[in-house]
């Protein structure tokens, strides 16, 4: 049961964030400090997103840590809006868009399903 709650947690501390990543944070007012993108917040949330995430249990920390930026980027297309470009910062690696959506998104996707799968078959 302890293993859901933790999942539920990290999935709904990821849709707040990607809510307030929408909302809350213009990048206008700062200069990126890693790699041309990535702000002082990014760093904050990745900082959150580890304690919001945090488990003893290794498999499913690194459930947690694959599904909360796939949740909070999905949720920040959604709030936006917008149409996944192949061009876009979001497009890690720059590859061509599989149905209109992201490589990335289906691998982390099916990393998390399988995680999930492996953990489901491991606590029985």
């Amino acid at each position: 049961m302890l293993d859901y709650l933790s999942v539920l947690r990290a999935f709904l501390f990821a849709v707040l964030y990607g809510v307030m990543e929408n909302r809350f944070f213009f990048e206008n007012h700062e200069d990126p400090i890693l790699f041309h993108h990535f702000k002082r917040y990014h760093l904050l949330m990745l900082l959150l997103f580890a304690i919001a995430c945090f488990t003893t249990d290794i498999l499913l920390l690194t459930m947690n840590l694959i599904m909360m930026p796939l949740v909070q980027d999905i949720t920040w297309q959604l709030i936006e809006h917008r149409t996944l470009k192949r061009e876009d910062w979001s497009n890690l690696g720059g590859f061509p868009l599989v149905h209109g959506i992201y490589v990335w998104y289906y691998i982390a996707g099916f990393a998390v399903l399988g995680l999930g799968l492996l953990k489901s078959i491991t606590n029985l």
